[in-house]
């Protein structure tokens, strides 16, 4: 059975919402994720990722996700 999770949002890109990206990509590479913060100040890498980022609520809730990750 498929993982019922396609779209995932990570809410905070401090050192736990790195940790959270950082396993889900490993474990769930499948699922397309991407992050509200604040700023957009340390991306780092994860732009070369294809992973997008929001800083405002109503565009990561027009990305529609399945679930959040706070």
């Amino acid at each position: 059975m498929g993982c019922l999770i396609k779209k995932l949002l990570i809410v905070g890109f401090g050192s736990m919402g790195k940790r959270h990206t950082r396993l889900i990509r490993e474990y769930y590479p499948h699922i397309e994720l991407k992050v509200l913060t604040r700023t957009l100040l340390d991306k780092g890498s994860y732009e070369e990722e294809n992973l997008g980022f929001y800083t405002s609520i109503n565009e990561a809730l027009e990305f529609k996700p399945d679930a959040a990750i706070i």
